[in-house]
Order: C-alpha cells, then sequence, then structure tokens
C-alpha cells in the first residue's frame, strides 16, 4: 500500500498523506507488532498413524512454533482413513490394531503433542475421531452409529389383491453404496427393521435425466402398516383407472467406516471406526464416552489439554446414507411440525437430500406435487437439523466439561440448515476449497457466527484440487485475503504434514490425499525458510480482525436448505455503493441477544442498519421461503423502528396450509409500517436504503472498481479497524470515507512490517474522515481511528501540500550471479532427508531458471542472487527497490542487512535507511520456489505407503513444468528529498 498525495481546490482539502511520525508499539495496539498465539494461524498436522516418533512430531510442532504459527490441529489421518475407492494400497502400512486411533499407543503419541505444544508455547486442537472425526471405534450396531432409512417398492393395480411378503429394499445406487470414488463404501451386513408400510395410486410417470419420475396423487395415501402380520401384507387396492404403488421403509445401520482397521484385527479399537449418528445426541455421546473412557482418562493427559488444548473439533461431514435418518424422526417430526411425516417420505428421496445433492440413492423418484414436496422437504431437513443441533449441543457440553472449547465445519454438504448451526460451535469453521473462495458465500456463514456474537470465524485454508507442492505463497495469500473479506479472521493452513520416515514412503515425505491436493507445508519445503514473513503478516492482520466486534452495513435474510456455496449478489449493486453486508437465516433472528435499539439489529454485536428479504430475485429452492415464526419476528423489529426492505414482494411460506395463515397475518400487519419499504430490484436498494437514512459506515470511492471492506469496533477504547482489500487485478486510488462522531485521527498500520503510522493530513468533514489511499493489484491496508490525546494537531508531523522528494534516476540491474539449490531426494530415498545440488551462474541476466539452462526446467529450491549497486554521490539522496514479480517467496539483503518482508504483490521496498551517498553496496536477493517441479520429474519413484505420485495424481503428466525464478526487472529509483 502507497500514500497517494491528492490536492484539490475549492472546499476540499488535502487528502491522506502519510506523516513521518510512527507510533510506539506500545499503545492501544500493543498486540499488533508481535500478536499472541490466539490470532496466529494454525497448521492442519496430518499424523499418518501412532507408529511414529513421538519426537519427530514434537520437533514438528516447535517448527510451527518457531515459524510463527499459534498452533496445530491434530488429525490422526490414516490415509484418509484408506478408503479401497481411493485407489491405494487396501492394507495399512502399519499393524493399525497396534497403532489404530485409540489404541494405547495412539493416547500415549496425544499426550506427547500437548507436552510438545505445551513446551513450544502454542494450542493444539484436536479431531475428535480418525480421518474426518466422523467415526469412532464400536461394536457394528451399536446404538449411536449411524442409520439410514431404506426404500422398497411394488406396483399394484387397481382393484387387485396384494397378499405377500413386503416389498425389500430395492437396490441402493452403486455409486451411494461405493462411497462415491472417495469415502468407505456402505457395507452390505445385518438386518433391516421394517417402519412402515404405505400405499399412493399413481398418477403418472416420466423419465427426466435418466431418472423415472413418478407423480402420486397427495389425496391418496394409505397407512398400510396395521395390515402387516409377520412380514406378510394382504391389501386391496381400491377401484379405479389408476394403479397403485406400496411403499416400504426399513432402518438400517449404515455400516460405513470414516477409518479402516488393522490387518487381522483382534479387538474393538483395532477394527477401525464407524460413523456415528449426526442427528442425535447418542451419537456424540458415544464418541465422547469413548474420549472419556480410552483417551482423557489418564490425568497427565486431561491436564495438558487444560493447559494447551483450544477446540475439540470435527471436519466437513463426509457420510453416505439412502435418506438421513435417526430412530427418533418420525416421532420428533409429528412433535415438532404438528403433522405425520409418514405420508412425505416417499418425496424425501431426492438428490438433494443427499450428500452434496450428487445423486439420487435410487434409480426412480417420487413427486406429490410442487407445494406437496416443498413442504414435506423443508420440515424433514428442519427436523433432521433439530437433532444435528442436539449432536452439536452434546459436544458443547462435553467440551465445557474438560476445559476447552468446540469446533466444527457444521452442515453444509448434507440437507441441514448451515446458517442456523453455525452459533452451536464456539469457532465455526468453513473451508476455501468448499467455498471456492467465495467471498459472498463467505458472509453467508460469518453472518450467523457475528449475529450471535461468535468472534472467531474459522477458515480451513489453502485445500486447492492440483497437485500437491505446487501452490505458491501468493496463490495461499489471494485465499486468505478473500476469506478475511468475508468476515473470516482465523485460518488453519492446510497443512503441515509429519516431516519423518513412514513405510513404504519417499522423500519428501508423507503427502496426504494420493498428492492430489495442495499443500504440505514443512521444512521440506523451500519456503520455509521464509515462512515466518508470510504468517506474521497473517498473525497482524487476525489480531485487528479480532477485536471488539465486527460492524456491518445491512443484514440480508437467506433460508436456504440444502445449502451451496454460491455467490447470491451477482449485481453488485449493493458493495458499490459502499455498504457491507452478511446474511442471517431464522433461527439467528431469535438469539436472546439479537434486539432492536435505536433502529438497529443487534446493537451489541454487528450493528445492522437495514435487514433486507432479495429472496425473488434469486433463482434457488428455498431462498425466497421463509419459516411461519420468521413473520411475526419481523414485525417486532419494523414496529421499533428497523429498516425492513422487501425486494420484489414478500417471501412465501416454507411448511403447511396453517404454516401459510399465519405468515400472511405477520405479512399483513407489516406492510403499512413506515420503517418498511418494497422495491422492484437490487438496482433500487441503494436508493431505498439512502431515503431510511442509512449509509455506508465507510465508503471507498475508487478510480477503478471498489475496495473490500471489514470494520471492527472496539468501543471500550474507542477504536475503530478498517481492514481494506483492492480485490482487483489493475491498481486503483481510493478516497476512503468513514463515520466518526468523535474527534479520533487515523492511523495506517502495515502488516507486513508491525509499523503503525499516524496519518497527519486528512479531511474531516461533519462526522465523516476521509483519507486517500493508492493500492496495488490484491494488496491490502489497515486503518485505524483511534483518540489522538489532543484537541488539536499540534502533536502531528503534519507534511505539505508539495512534493518532498523529485525522481533522480533509475538503476535497472540487468547482471547478477546466482547460486540455487537445488532440493531432491536423497540416494536412499526412503529417508525423508533433503539432499542438494548446487548450480553456481555469473553474469547472467533475470529470467526463469529454465531460460539459464534447460536442466533447470526441473529443478525446486532456493535461489540466491547477487549483484552490486552504487549510490549516486548527491545529498539527501533516497532510494526504492522494485523487485518485479514475485513468483513463491523472496527475501533481501543489502549490504548484509536484511530489508523487512516483502509484500509479493507490491514488491518495492524504500531502502534509504540502508544506504549512503557514493557507497558501492552487495545486494541479495534470495528467492524459493514450490518443490512442483522436482516431483513431476520424479513422479514414478516417489512414493506415500507403496503409490506412486505418478498413479495417484495424473496431472504431474500433464501439467508443464513451471517458471521458476527472479524475473526481473529489478530496478533502484533514485529520487532526491526536497
Amino acid at each position: 500500500m502507497r500514500a497517494l498525495h491528492v490536492v484539490q481546490s475549492g472546499a476540499v482539502a488535502l487528502y491522506t498523506l502519510l506523516a513521518a511520525k510512527a507510533v510506539s508499539a506500545s499503545g492501544v495496539d500493543s498486540g499488533f507488532v508481535n500478536p499472541d498465539v490466539v490470532y496466529r494461524p494454525k497448521f492442519r498436522y496430518w499424523l499418518p498413524d501412532a507408529s511414529v516418533p513421538a519426537d519427530v512430531v514434537q520437533e514438528d510442532i516447535a517448527r510451527i512454533a518457531e515459524a510463527g504459527g499459534g498452533g496445530i490441529e491434530l488429525l490422526p489421518f490414516y490415509l484418509y482413513g484408506l478408503p479401497t475407492a481411493q485407489g491405494m494400497n487396501a492394507t495399512p502400512p502399519t499393524d493399525w490394531d497396534v497403532y489404530g486411533f485409540g489404541t494405547p499407543a495412539f493416547s500415549d503419541l496425544f499426550q506427547a503433542a500437548l507436552n510438545g505444544s505445551k513446551e513450544s508455547k502454542i494450542r493444539m486442537d484436536f479431531a475428535v475421531g480418525a480421518n474426518q472425526g466422523q467415526g469412532v471405534p464400536a461394536v457394528p450396531g451399536t446404538p449411536g452409529l449411524a442409520v439410514q432409512l431404506l426404500l422398497g417398492s411394488t406396483s399394484v393395480h387397481a382393484g387387485e389383491r396384494y397378499s405377500s411378503t413386503v416389498p425389500p429394499p430395492a437396490e441402493l445406487s452403486s455409486v451411494v453404496q461405493s462411497g462415491l470414488t472417495f469415502m468407505h463404501p456402505l457395507e452390505d451386513f445385518g438386518t433391516p427393521n421394517l417402519t412402515s408400510v404405505i400405499a399412493y395410486q399413481v398418477l403418472n410417470g416420466n423419465t427426466i435425466g435418466g431418472s423415472k419420475i413418478v407423480a402420486l396423487d397427495p389425496l391418496s395415501f394409505v397407512d398400510l402398516s396395521a395390515k402387516v402380520k409377520d412380514g406378510l401384507l394382504d391389501w386391496t387396492a381400491p377401484l379405479g383407472n389408476s394403479p397403485w404403488r406400496v411403499f416400504s421403509f426399513w432402518v438400517k445401520h449404515t455400516n460405513q467406516r470414516s477409518c479402516t482397521g488393522g490387518r487381522n484385527p483382534t479387538t474393538v479399537i483395532g477394527n477401525g471406526s464407524w460413523i456415528v449418528d449426526h442427528f442425535d445426541a447418542m451419537g456424540a455421546q458415544l464418541i465422547t464416552d469413548f474420549w472419556d473412557q480410552h483417551i482423557l482418562s489418564d490425568e497427565q493427559t486431561l491436564t495438558f489439554l487444560q493447559e494447551v488444548g483450544q477446540y475439540a473439533w470435527e471436519d466437513s461431514m463426509e457420510m453416505l446414507s439412502s435418506l438421513y435418518w435417526t430412530p427418533s424422526l418420525l416421532t420428533r417430526f409429528e412433535q415438532d411440525r404438528g403433522y405425520s411425516g409418514l405420508p412425505c417420505l416417499p418425496a424425501l428421496f431426492k438428490p438433494q437430500n443427499n450428500w452434496n445433492a450428487i445423486v439420487p440413492s435410487y434409480n426412480e423418484m417420487y413427486t406429490l406435487g410442487n407445494q406437496k414436496d416443498s413442504a414435506c422437504n423443508a420440515d424433514y431437513r428442519r427436523t433432521l437439523n433439530a437433532g444435528y443441533q442436539d449432536y452439536m449441543a452434546h459436544f458443547s457440553q462435553w467440551t465445557n466439561r474438560i476445559g476447552i472449547q468446540y469446533s466444527n465445519q457444521p452442515a453444509y454438504n448434507l440437507p441441514l440448515e448451515m446458517l442456523g448451526d453455525i452459533p452451536l460451535s464456539d469457532a465455526p469453521e468453513c473451508e476455501s476449497l468448499g467455498f471456492s473462495d467465495n467471498v459472498d458465500a463467505y458472509r453467508q456463514f460469518s453472518g450467523p457466527a457475528h449475529i450471535s456474537n461468535r468472534n472467531v470465524v474459522s477458515n480451513e485454508m489453502g485445500a486447492v484440487n492440483k497437485p500437491a507442492y505446487m501452490l505458491t505463497i501468493p496463490e495461499l495469500l489471494y485465499s486468505i485475503k478473500r476469506a478475511w473479506s468475508g468476515g473470516v479472521n482465523m485460518v488453519v493452513l492446510h497443512g503441515y504434514t509429519y516431516s519423518g520416515n513412514y513405510p513404504n514412503t519417499t522423500w519428501p515425505g508423507y503427502t496426504t490425499f494420493g498428492f492430489r491436493f495442495t499443500e504440505m507445508w514443512n521444512q521440506i519445503q523451500p519456503a520455509w525458510i521464509h515462512m515466518k514473513d508470510y504468517l506474521d503478516y497473517i498473525s497482524r492482520n487476525q489480531f485487528v480482525l479480532q477485536q471488539g466486534r465486527p460492524q456491518i452495513d445491512l443484514a440480508l435474510y437467506l433460508y436456504e436448505t440444502p445449502w451451496s456455496a454460491a455467490d447470491l449478489l451477482h449485481s453488485n449493486n449493493i458493495t458499490a455503493a459502499g455498504y457491507t453486508h452478511d446474511y442471517v437465516a431464522p433461527d439467528n433472528l431469535f438469539s436472546p441477544q439479537v434486539t432492536v435499539r435505536a433502529k438497529v439489529l443487534a446493537p451489541d454485536g454487528p450493528s445492522y442498519r437495514a435487514l433486507v428479504f432479495a429472496s425473488p430475485k434469486f433463482n434457488i429452492s428455498t431462498f425466497n421461503l421463509v419459516r411461519e415464526d420468521v413473520a411475526a419476528r419481523v414485525v417486532e423489529f419494523a414496529q421499533k423502528g428497523l429498516p425492513v426492505v422487501f425486494v420484489g414482494g414478500l417471501p412465501q411460506v416454507t411448511s403447511n396450509t396453517q404454516a401459510g395463515q399465519i405468515v400472511d397475518d405477520g405479512w399483513r400487519k407489516i406492510r403499512n409500517l413506515p420503517s418498511v419499504q418494497f422495491i422492484s430490484s437490487l438496482a433500487d436498494l441503494p436508493g431505498a436504503l439512502s431515503k431510511a437514512g442509512v449509509m455506508p459506515d465507510v465508503l471507498p470511492s475508487c478510480t477503478t472498481g471498489t475496495l473490500r471492506v471489514v470494520k471492527r469496533s472496539r468501543p471500550e477504547d474507542d477504536v475503530d479497524y478498517v481492514f481494506l482489500y483492492n480485490d482487483q487485478i489493475v491498481s486503483t486510488s481510493c478516497q476512503i470515507s468513514i463515520q466518526d462522531h468523535g474527534t479520533r485521527t487515523p492511523h495506517l498500520l502495515n502488516a507486513w512490517t508491525g509499523e503503525k503510522k499516524m496519518i497527519g493530513s486528512f479531511e474531516r468533514r461533519s462526522a465523516v474522515i476521509t483519507v486517500s489511499l493508492q493500492f496495488a493489484p490484491n494488496e491490502t491496508s489497515i486503518l485505524s481511528l483511534e483518540k489522538s490525546g489532543s484537541s488539536g494537531p499540534t502533536n502531528l508531523t503534519m507534511l505539505g501540500s508539495s512534493s518532498t522528494s523529485r525522481r533522480y534516476s533509475i538503476a535497472n540491474l540487468t547482471r547478477w550471479d546466482l547460486s540455487i539449490e537445488d532440493f531432491h531426494a536423497p540416494r536412499r530415498r526412503s529417508q525423508v532427508e533433503t539432499a542438494i545440488t548446487w548450480h553456481n551462474f555469473s553474469n547472467i541476466a533475470l529470467g526463469p531458471w529454465s531460460a539459464i539452462s534447460p536442466a533447470l526446467a526441473k529443478v525446486g529450491g532456493i535461489g540466491r542472487y547477487s549483484t552490486s549497486f552504487t549510490v549516486p554521490n548527491v545529498p539527501r539522496i533516497q532510494g526504492k527497490l522494485s523487485l518485479g514479480p514475485i513468483i513463491h517467496t523472496a527475501r533481501v539483503y543489502i549490504g548484509g542487512r536484511r530489508l523487512p518482508p516483502i509484500d509479493p504483490v507490491n514488491p518495492v521496498i524504500n531502502i534509504s535507511s540502508y544506504i549512503g551517498p557514493s557507497r558501492t553496496y552487495k545486494l541479495i536477493v534470495e528467492v524459493t520456489t514450490p518443490l512442483f517441479n522436482r516431483i513431476k520429474t520424479d513422479a514414478n519413484q516417489t512414493k506415500i505407503a507403496g503409490s506412486t505420485a505418478g498413479e495417484l495424481q495424473p496431472l504431474y503428466a500433464s501439467t508443464p513444468y513451471q517458471e521458476y525464478g527472479l524475473m526481473g526487472p529489478v530496478v533502484v529509483i533514485w529520487s532526491i528529498s526536497t
């Protein structure tokens, strides 16, 4: 970020110039320079299994701390649970009967990791189970393990008598049964239990997209359960012109593992883990009882956990079912929804109720008509979600009892109400992969956390579907900045892999997900020598983004189930007009702290100044729906003066006729309230908000595009922070207007160096402060508004309106010496120790390594470029060093002194304090590369647990070698201070 000097005549005064005066780090931002571990990024730590040496694990933890990490998220990986579908050798590389999750060996290693975290003074989170954390060792069939609802059916002609066995469960889709190519299969053992038998008259049938759709007459429902005796049904279909369909429903355990067991297991623990029922507290209790009995029963382990443990954590749910179910679901459905769910059952077997809405469970689906289908599915999902909330609540209670907190990736991928579930987690977590770096999707996640005062919004960051060892630091930072812009304020980097030796595994070591996803951050990576620069940058931003409470202009209503990561605001009218927004769901509006005071929603939290229903603009199945309890709540808000805007009309009801009447009664009350407006499109929203007196809290006015804005307010000491991000591929100059009803002074915080500078010149007009900044593409900046300690500007270093320096000359540094450390496997490849071959070159031009020598196309490692320059013999000489594009990481040394960290999107460094007139200095630029080129070259010799990278990741063969090195041009821009 660079200060932009702008002078305008007339009423508009001098805009922002940076003062030369630096503010002491011991001021109100004492934690900004060197943030505490609670603000520092964590690493998901992939533990292969409990056979690995404890001292190596502890050394890994120490390296993370030394590099500036704040903790680990311990994940017992077990080769992703070793599902056969992932194409790896299905035999565990060590004896998981001895070294599996929950064994004594695992408990010892868990304690060692806690002790290592304590010694390194960082935090430790842990997955509640092996692999994703969805399961636990148990005897198959144990109550609390996952169950599913199976469907059987047969046709009966009108007037025909059916006297035979109840139709058995139909054959499940082979895609679902086999585990969707990356999960464990649903193992076919155990006896299903018949739940009910019903019948419907068939109206018609047709085929859509390869699936047969059978339309049923919703008024013809018949419950035949009482007619079943000893597995036989005796029933005569009514007379008529249309056939009937008899349906049977069966409950059976899914028998899906979350982790493979040992080679020849002799114990329940050695047999691996089975997925638990996520829709009843009993499933959660099965997991917590296991921890209490087998891992935390050791007093020393529990003591360590209470000292350094932060979160017990569960990953995004990867589990399959014919239909997600729990034994009490029908009973709860009737109790909560007020009618029997039995007639709904045929209409529930749809792709939207499967994992990630990928495929239907059966090759035939059924409809009761759009209105009935919609009501049935909404009420099924709402009932299922209530059970899921019981599941989450148990974990929250358990973690509170043992002295830590609970975090998870809630609801998404399943037909649940994600936005309503987020507040049940102490630190709800999303992910860059599943959210596709989508800022609007992140706001859908962070809004419920904001309104429920959950301060930490976590993110599993940096998993990209491309070959391992290919991700660059600028790519990682791009994803992080977009997540921050959407409300995330803690990243858990994906990930740090165990760095020691492992059976049938070669250098560069244990590589997760079969080389299919990034990234393996540890000391094997060349960039690790620079990692602290980037972790400190992340930490300082997260320090700011966790201060006080968020301040958001608008709350947009969203009721979507199942949820999917989509940009709901394709039109950028709201952002372009300067408004920030969150999304909130029905459950969020009923939290005790969600009130309206002084026309503001959640005034002790995000302080939304308007509630917007924009649903008719979006083609999403449930986005334009409300629950019956929402209308009355919105009426209450509007009666207290909260501006409420409906775009395109009033939302519909989610459920049955009675609920629809409740909603209609509420909407009738709202139509004539003075705080309510109706507009036809989102394009009219800024005008409606202005009419209601709702103006953006922070308004960037830029020469190109706009900025993404996050504001945090710390009312106890009257400090506001504004995070700004130029999410564009072009530079822009912006005038940033910030609401300020006090007499505070703006400051600029540099997250790369930890410096804080007071802004010496700015415009204050009425209750608005305006500063002006210039941004490179993808650059971030942080402003703060703080009390200056004086009513006047006498304590500020004010800069005049004229330029303080003039251009003198430019020195283009064209010839360099280069020394490359070529990272590769040792002669004995099974030793995970990097061997280095040196390549030295003299008097070369800058460019990709492959242009220096074709042999370098296969190389990855560290390059050290050196040259010399002479400072002009001119008084008051100043210099800026411009490095050109940074492919991965870089550090700079002048005369043996290391320069401050370099922002890869704006690699320009002020070197004035490192030089003197007429002196000659040695300049060293140290760059690193990913290891992709080396792994691509050796893909057929690089192994994980006996499988080669070339077999597991075909993109190593098809992806071209990458261009690495210092590309240039590197220039020094000389100027003279005037």
